[in-house]
């Protein structure tokens, strides 16, 4: 099995990047770092341009997350059928290819998505059985294994929405075309969810609430890409409308209550909500 990797970066640290290459490279044929315009892009090419079985794909700006893997994709597509797509601070497991393996010759397979644990030590989806997978409706991008065959069948990601629900989009995508996204039990990924803060959830609870005070930008992308998913996939049986509608409510709900500058964060849920509702679906 011929399997490449894309790590996307965007202003990356790169002792992180660098723990996260030296990880995944023994496991693969090539890897693709596709820069979305970083300004420490000179130091990426300069330390990785010259490594074997390393290429740098150079973007002048950041135009999204899903722009950089569809690059990503485009390029692994001559050297393999398979493709793991990598966030730039997520350290894969030694044994993630090895796991993936298992599963390739699954029918209708389109994504193969590890497990998730976060820096307090929670796993994501712990569950044990004798198949040692679950299927699953949806997974985040980092260290999913993609049959490029399948991303090419569904016309890629979604370059519409730039950052933000473009993997839940295209795991939707897959689903609607006939293909399954399976969750492996002995692949775990070490993965940064962003910087939370916990806050009380009332004043005098002891019930927490985790809160990342996203940028006014993020907080518009979010809230425009999530009511667009929705309207996009909702006469599919890809996604539970009301789930995602909950979702949307409850994260806006915390936003609103619990971060900082919230003005500025209702103006910019607002003005996604108005993009959300125009963008062609």
């Amino acid at each position: 099995m011929k399997v490449a990797a894309i790590i996307i970066t965007y202003n990356p640290d790169i002792k992180r990047l660098d723990e996260n290459i030296k990880a995944v490279l023994p496991q693969i044929e090539q890897l693709f770092i596709v820069d979305n315009g970083s300004k420490n892009s000179c130091e990426i090419y300069e330390k990785y341009a010259f490594l074997e079985n390393i290429n740098i794909i150079k973007l002048k700006r950041n135009k999204g997350i899903a722009y950089a893997l569809n690059r990503g994709c485009e390029a692994a597509e001559k050297f393999s059928e398979w493709v793991i797509t990598l966030d730039q601070d997520s350290v894969v497991p030694n044994n993630l290819v090895e796991e993936y393996e298992k599963f390739i010759n699954f029918p209708n397979i389109g994504i193969i998505a590890p497990r998730i644990k976060y820096k307090n030590g929670f796993i994501e989806n712990d569950f044990y059985n004798s198949k040692h997978y679950i299927e699953v409706e949806k997974c985040i991008s980092s260290a999913n294994m993609v049959k490029l065959s399948s991303w090419k069948a569904v016309g890629g990601f979604d370059e519409k929405m730039f950052i933000d629900y473009v993997d839940f989009d295209f795991c939707a995508s897959l689903r609607e075309h006939g293909y399954k996204i399976i969750l492996c039990e002995n692949a775990v990924l070490d993965h940064e969810l962003g910087k939370a803060e916990q806050v009380k959830k009332f004043p005098f609870s002891k019930s927490m609430v985790n809160i990342y005070n996203h940028s006014p930008l993020r907080t518009y992308y979010y809230t425009r890409n999530a009511l667009y998913y929705i309207r996009k996939h909702k006469k599919s049986h890809a996604i539970n409308v009301w789930v995602e509608n909950k979702i949307l409510i409850r994260w806006l709900g915390i936003k609103l209550i619990y971060e900082r500058n919230r003005w500025q964060c209702m103006k910019s849920i607002i003005k996604g909500f108005v993009d959300g509702l125009k963008m062609e679906v």
